[in-house]
């Protein structure tokens, strides 16, 4: 069975600017040109721009937060992910508090594969703030890469219910792929449900984990059906196109 995870980068960068220029009326901040330059590269999507700029402004403060996490950011982008973790962990020493440096802690962790380091500050990020639903997302991932069943069960069922998550098949399918071993008949349940949020929202995924799910537990009708269903989804996605060839071809022999 395979899960399509949500983008949960993609939206930082917006909330981080808003964030900075909120904080930029503190005196210190307001005099310092080169961080409102690195924001403004950052917004752009320059992030080459944005850690030159960023690394100035460590030059002249080692210890400015905001400069700290942009650079972090920026090294993220340009594929310099162990620098990124050093710099962020950086900001976690000077603000245990601040929420941005233990997501982002926690979302390098994760992206590194270190699954395991990734929960404490997945957690105080969500300890200081609770509903962020992005927090929600990458905690629920990390559990269920590290097979912590039972909370990625729990993370997954508050995204179910999250109104962000109200016609989302993503939740209720990894909530089916979650209880296949343990209660079949729950997990049945969730792909049902999932199949109906896909028709409000789009996700191919739901047809091909249903299929595998009714191969496994030996209904091959439901199975047929599904796996055909999910072709006929993927027919014109190319980035379902290695995965779609896969099923055809299990199809002709199944």
């Amino acid at each position: 069975m395979e899960m399509m995870c949500r983008n949960i980068f993609r939206w930082m960068v917006p909330v981080l600017v808003m964030f900075f220029l909120v904080s930029c009326g503190e005196k210190e901040i307001l005099s310092d040109v080169l961080l409102s330059q690195c924001l403004t590269e950052a917004e752009k999507g320059n992030w080459e721009g944005a850690e030159k700029l960023s690394s100035a402004v460590l030059a002249r403060d080692k210890n400015n937060i905001h400069a700290l996490i942009l650079q972090a950011l920026a090294m993220h982008n340009t594929d310099r992910l162990q620098e990124a973790m050093d710099s962020i962990s950086s900001a976690v020493k000077l603000a245990p508090g601040n929420f941005y440096a233990q997501y982002l802690n926690g979302y390098f962790a994760y992206k590194s594969g270190r699954y395991k380091e990734a929960v404490r500050p997945l957690n105080m990020a969500q300890n200081l703030k609770p509903d962020d639903l992005n927090t929600l997302v990458l905690l629920a991932q990390t559990h269920y890469k590290l097979k912590n069943d039972r909370l990625a069960i729990s993370f997954y069922k508050k995204l179910a219910l999250h109104p962000k998550y109200k016609n989302s098949a993503t939740p209720v399918n990894a909530l089916g792929i979650l209880y296949y071993r343990s209660n079949p008949k729950l997990a049945e349940m969730y792909f049902l449900n999932a199949a109906k949020r896909a028709k409000v929202q789009e996700h191919p995924l739901t047809s091909y984990n249903s299929a595998v799910f009714y191969e496994l537990t030996r209904n091959k009708k439901s199975a047929v059906v599904n796996y055909r269903k999910f072709v006929a989804e993927t027919k014109d996605k190319a980035g379902f196109g290695p995965l779609r060839e896969k099923v055809l071809l299990h199809l002709k022999n199944f």
